[in-house]
Order: C-alpha cells, then structure tokens, then sequence
C-alpha cells in the first residue's frame, strides 16, 4: 500500500497510527489569530472536519462525536498518543473561529474506534451559534511551550 492511502503502522502503545498524504493535511491558511499562537504555520496539522449532526448540537450531550480516530492520532506526537491510550483522554486548549478559548478534553473510544471533543463542547456551541449542517474543522497546533491546542475553524454554516 503506498503511502496516503489509508495505511498504518502500529506504534508500541498498541494504538494503530495512520500514514497519511502530508501535503494533503498541512494547513494552507489559517486565520490570523491561529497564526500568532503557533511557532510554525507550517506545523499545523488537521485533526478532524465535521458537518455536525444533531448530537453534536444537543446541550445534553455535550461532545462532538470525531468519526476518524485515525486522523486524530495522526496529528499527534507519540507521548500524547501513549498518554491517550493510558488516561483515555487528553487535555487539548481548543480556540473558536473568533479567538476564544475553551477548555477540552480529547477522548479515546476504542469501542467504537472514534474520539471526542468533550467538556466545554457545547459553550463553543452556543457562543458560535454552530447548528446541524454546519461543516466544522479542528487543527492541531503547537506553542512556543510545544502543547498542542486545537484550532476549530468554521468552513460552512448553513442558514
């Protein structure tokens, strides 16, 4: 299989990393805001692009539903994979289309092979007005600090 076209290799962790196409996932723009909190724009990889459905609207649900958990690993470093598959989660600062920010949590569901953004999901929600159909992406970037934080940028909001 060559490389990008879904395979992966397995990393000690037991958790299946994907190769993926790096020209295809590298950010070509991100906004201003995104620009200024990371060392490298370059760096900048996608997470995961969603059109969110209504579970991920619904305040009582309060997470959005990642259906690639492949991609998710991808975009991380290999301690932040061990320490998913170890915790089940992972503390990702995540900022809005506007720059604000919110606390969440990145979660495993090996059950299911998906992972979620959890935690102040919903905050985000409201305060970006975001409805089903909307089409949402998450980057993940690094600081001057190396952290990695999740940049959500609205690519299509439906009226």
């Amino acid at each position: 299989m060559r490389r990008g076209e879904g395979s992966s290799s397995s990393s000690n962790t037991g958790v299946a990393v994907p190769e993926y196409d790096l020209n295809h996932h590298i950010a070509p723009r991100l906004p201003l805001f995104a620009i200024r909190s990371v060392v490298n724009e370059d760096d900048a990889k996608m997470m995961f692009e969603k059109t969110l459905d209504c579970g991920d609207v619904n305040c009582r649900q309060n997470f959005l539903v990642l259906k690639s958990e492949e991609m998710v690993l991808w975009a991380l470093k290999q301690e932040e994979r061990s320490k998913l598959a170890r915790e089940g989660f992972l503390e990702v600062p995540t900022l809005d289309p506007s720059g604000n920010g919110y606390n969440m949590r990145l979660q495993r569901r090996p059950s299911t092979r998906t992972a979620a953004m959890s935690d102040e999901w919903y905050k985000l929600v409201e305060t970006n007005g975001l409805k089903i159909g909307d089409k949402v992406q998450g980057w993940a970037v690094r600081g001057e600090d190396g952290r990695l934080r999740c940049i959500l940028t609205l690519m299509l909001r439906l009226n």
